[in-house]
């Protein structure tokens, strides 16, 4: 799945400061104030599925490499958003798995924003 690096950042900020945790090096890996927050991503400093002084484009472009690869797909966030169900399909096919309409319609319902918010084991 990739974002828009600015888009990623933003939900990047709002999730990350609800992770049960509350030492001292969390949180200033993670600041409350959003200047200090992005400069701190950007900078690599938050070593969260990248390494000391990357962050999300350097994890997207190690990827970038293997775009054409058999086994990987590139699934962008933005077209999830824009046309769930196509999308959907598109993964489906490329794992090959057939999903009847009720089968998409289920798993946008149990993936929406709404649905995961009442579902605590996500918090």
């Amino acid at each position: 799945m990739i974002r828009n690096p600015k888009d990623q950042a933003v939900s990047w900020s709002h999730f990350a400061p609800r992770i049960p945790n509350n030492s001292d090096a969390y949180n200033e890996m993670f600041p409350k104030d959003w200047n200090k927050f992005l400069r701190s991503y950007m900078a690599g400093e938050q070593f969260v599925s990248t390494k000391p002084g990357e962050w999300y484009p350097d994890h997207i472009l190690s990827w970038y490499k293997h775009r054409n690869d058999e086994n990987v797909m590139f699934v962008y966030y933005e077209d999830l958003i824009k046309d769930f169900k196509s999308t959907v399909q598109r993964v489906a096919k490329f794992v090959n798995t057939k999903l009847l309409n009720e089968d998409i319609d289920q798993i946008a319902n149990e993936t929406s924003f709404a649905s995961m918010k009442n579902q605590p084991q996500l918090h």
